[in-house]
């Protein structure tokens, strides 16, 4: 299990110093987002070349997807020699290093990124916290992200602590911090941000299960995980968790459903098409859990089936969904 860098290299590159270029990283990106790692190692060199301190953080970035990390660390050391004021390429050395469980030369890093000019300290700490998890140094990596709250990323660092909270099996304490930190939480400007609050709503819905917390209170933070990102596999997990029905005789069913979509009544319904993969009996159970699963303003009794797919399931897997899209509406012209 490796600390992505390719999930900082994504908030790199939307940083205003590396707005030239601009284009061709995003496409380079984008192509190593699919697993093709060359032309950012391509791009990265010509950078590099050019003196430019993205073209470091590019090719390691591809370095990364090879699972090359001491390729990766030479890079990106070699990076903070040409620019020893760049906290993002001595934050990226961090990550590095923890990947190849470096802890001491890794905590380094982050102190020299920490001291760079305009660094991002919120970040940096949150990539800290990371690291003293992966370190199982639990309480340091609670400390540092209790000492975020009220910032700039406390919805980052409150995510991160409830899950680690969640995995230490601390369900009683995460209702608490439920109570004093969830109102001081920033809300959701883009789609981004919004899959962090539905990854949180999902955790707290999961504490107040184990804790055997009132029906209602659950049902709440899973409805407002769906309303945040109704793709959210943890969710879908929890519910399956929670409804724990098994069956010898059910079957994988991958279906493309149609419905209709109505924000107000005497409105027009918009149309739209999206995809599910259900474990059930039927075909007709698999889109009882769809509708029962699907929010308003979602017309539930449109819903129906276009195309269907059906396969043995794994076995000892509960009934349930296990994958949604997000809606393709179609366009009216």
């Amino acid at each position: 299990m490796t600390f992505k860098f390719l999930c900082y290299f994504a908030f790199a590159i939307k940083n205003k110093h590396f707005m030239e270029n601009e284009s061709l990283i995003q496409q380079a990106w984008a192509q190593l987002e699919e697993g093709d790692s060359q032309p950012a190692r391509e791009l990265g060199e010509q950078l590099i070349a050019a003196g430019k301190q993205v073209g470091y953080l590019l090719k390691a970035a591809s370095l990364e997807q090879e699972e090359d990390w001491e390729a990766a660390i030479r890079i990106l050391s070699a990076g903070t020699e040409a620019h020893p004021g760049s906290w993002e390429l001595w934050l990226s050395l961090g990550n590095m290093q923890v990947n190849l469980e470096n802890w001491e030369a890794a905590l380094a890093a982050y102190g020299r990124a920490a001291a760079c000019p305009q660094a991002a300290s919120g970040i940096i700490e949150l990539h800290k916290a990371v690291a003293y998890t992966r370190m199982l140094d639990f309480d340091q990596a609670l400390n540092t992200l209790q000492a975020l709250v009220g910032s700039e990323v406390r919805n980052s660092a409150f995510l991160q602590k409830i899950e680690l909270l969640h995995q230490l099996g601390h369900h009683k304490l995460i209702l608490e911090l439920v109570e004093e930190e969830l109102e001081s939480l920033a809300v959701p400007e883009d789609e981004e941000e919004a899959r962090e609050m539905s990854r949180i709503c999902s955790c707290i819905a999961s504490a107040c299960w184990y804790e055997e917390e009132s029906e209602e209170m659950i049902q709440h933070y899973l409805k407002q995980a769906i309303e945040y990102d109704r793709t959210n596999p943890e969710n879908l997990l929890l519910l399956r968790e929670m409804a724990a029905d098994f069956s010898d005789q059910a079957r994988l069913y991958e279906l493309l459903l149609k419905g209709k979509w109505q924000e107000e009544e005497g409105r027009q319904a918009s149309e739209f098409f999206c995809a599910y993969e259900v474990v059930a009996d039927s075909q007709e159970e698999a889109l009882a859990y769809i509708r029962a699963y699907e929010p308003e303003p979602i017309l539930k009794d449109s819903l129906e089936i276009v195309e269907v797919d059906t396969s043995e399931a794994e076995e000892d897997e509960p009934k349930g969904i296990y994958v949604v899209t997000d809606l393709a509406f179609v366009e009216i012209e």
